[in-house]
């Protein structure tokens, strides 16, 4: 098993679509934080595999060319936790989020954002609809 090490803070820079892929080996050996332990390919994460950020979450999944994509679970540093379907680096798809009080959502991201109904199910096993429509994004 291969490992990455990355270092420094991340930034967004546009690029022009030729430049991608060697962009892409760029940011990642020099503007990622963390360390990656998984598969490789041309230089960037591809296959599974899991990446540990400094700030203490956590992915474990699939990646695509540096990205995540496919099915995977992050772990957030305060304990959340959501497995589901991320495209092109992000959620997409059916997820589910726990909390670590216990409660849980169930419902669908869309380019990275709540999309329509949560089915939401607290700690003593109420279960609610939540529209994150109305409500800023929690998750």
């Amino acid at each position: 098993m291969d490992i990455l090490y990355f270092y420094k803070n991340p930034i967004k820079i546009w690029v022009v679509e030729e430049e991608v892929n060697i962009f892409k080996r760029i940011f990642w050996k020099f503007f990622s934080d963390g360390k990656y332990i998984g598969e490789i390919k041309n230089s960037l994460p591809h296959g599974n595999g899991e990446l540990y950020y400094v700030h203490g979450g956590k992915y474990n999944g699939d990646w695509i060319d540096g990205e995540r994509n496919g099915e995977g679970s992050y772990t957030y540093a305060d304990g959340r936790k959501s497995f589901g379907k991320y495209h092109k680096g992000k959620k997409n798809g059916g997820m589910t989020i726990t909390c670590p009080n216990g409660d849980a959502y169930e419902g669908n991201f869309k380019n990275g954002n709540p999309f329509g109904k949560f089915n939401f199910t607290n700690s003593l096993g109420i279960k609610s609809e939540v529209d994150f429509k109305r409500f800023k994004n929690p998750l």
